[in-house]
């Protein structure tokens, strides 16, 4: 029994023995595909770039990526039903090579445009139409994923998407800040709806194009996020002309108005879509917005009798109240008061002005 047990042992020791070899496996390498790249916006030239595929297997080195980019490609555009060829001129950025249009080609929504790209003797063609920009549902303004204390007032934006049906629409995600351009990442990619068609996404919105233009890495630190602008609270939104100053600044701006007259007119504020950092209200100027609070500033547009206390809550630690404060019955002294870290005033006086009386209460005229 022990003698059939001991050769059992050996035969398997053998037989996994004789199983070790080595295998050398020579793919064979199929010739590089070529990855074509363009874009054309609304209100913008087209851009492509051309470049070689690099095998997944392939060993990869600096003479690769350096020769990554096609700079012999002849590529033309047509428009519509135009069988005019509009010819693309290559242009060199370092070692990139890019493909634009220098005869003033702008994309229009609702037009088609078919693209020829002709290189090493292959010949690619595609077609797309500029369909008009898809609504958001929804964008809500969230903390920065990223504990620094450098960071703290970084904010990211989260966009929400219904993406419709059928299957077959492409996205490029653009985004700007104010008056801005567009912000661009160099090969930023088009998306197709193959697996997100008819359902609902979400997708975080990158920081606009003056966050990438200084590349120290304090930037690189913070890029993809923005700063958050003061979170400013405005008593008195009248004309809205002081409103629209503050959120061209850049800030929060939540504004109060008591005559609801005036408040209906904010519905028809012809800067409603250009500045989305405003929020209008119809209440009463000394209550604040408490559940909004706490304010960076607060600036209050009539002459009030005195230092409204429920605005004073609403102030943060270091903020500023600019309020115009009753000194006779024909002035008023304009203020800027600050409060400090005990909750004590820090009083700025400067030049006598003439406001309107802040008054109490809401009024329907």
């Amino acid at each position: 029994m022990k003698q059939k047990l001991l050769f059992s042992l050996l035969a398997s020791m053998f037989i996994l023995q004789s199983c070790e070899k080595n295998i050398d496996i020579d793919f064979p390498i199929a010739p590089s595909p070529y990855v074509i790249e363009g874009y054309i916006e609304n209100g913008q030239g087209p851009f492509v770039t051309v470049s070689r595929g690099i095998s997944f297997i392939n060993e990869i080195s600096n003479d690769d990526f350096l020769n990554l980019f096609v700079d012999n490609a002849k590529i033309s555009l047509t428009v519509n039903n135009d069988t005019t060829a509009i010819e693309l001129k290559m242009v060199k950025i370092g070692n990139a090579s890019f493909y634009i249009d220098t005869t003033n080609l702008i994309g229009v929504i609702g037009n088609t445009y078919h693209i020829k790209v002709a290189v090493d003797g292959q010949v690619f063609t595609s077609s797309t139409q500029i369909l008009a920009p898809a609504p958001l549902d929804s964008i809500i303004v969230e903390p920065a994923p990223i504990s620094r204390a450098d960071t703290d007032s970084l904010v990211q934006l989260t966009a929400y998407f219904s993406e419709p049906n059928p299957i077959g629409n492409y996205y490029r995600l653009l985004s700007k800040k104010n008056n801005d351009p567009l912000f661009d990442v160099a090969f930023n990619s088009i998306y197709d709806d193959a697996i997100v068609n008819g359902k609902a996404i979400q997708f975080t919105i990158a920081g606009g194009k003056s966050q990438f233009q200084n590349n120290d890495t304090a930037n690189f630190r913070q890029y993809g996020y923005f700063k958050k602008g003061d979170k400013v609270l405005e008593i008195g939104t009248g004309s809205m002309y002081q409103t629209s100053v503050l959120a061209e600044m850049g800030a929060q701006v939540f504004t109060i108005e008591r005559q609801k007259q005036l408040f209906d007119k904010t519905a028809k504020y012809v800067f409603k879509d250009l500045y989305l950092n405003v929020q209008f209200f119809f209440g009463d100027g000394f209550e604040g917005l408490p559940h909004l609070a706490p304010f960076d500033k607060i600036l209050i547009t009539a002459a009030a009798p005195h230092l409204p206390e429920k605005l004073w809550a609403q102030l943060k630690t270091s903020g500023k109240m600019i309020i115009p404060l009753d000194e006779s019955e024909t002035a008023q002294r304009m203020m800027r008061l600050t409060k400090k870290r005990d909750g004590s005033v820090k009083k700025e006086a400067f030049d006598q002005f003439s406001f309107v009386p802040m008054l109490q209460g809401k009024t329907q005229k």
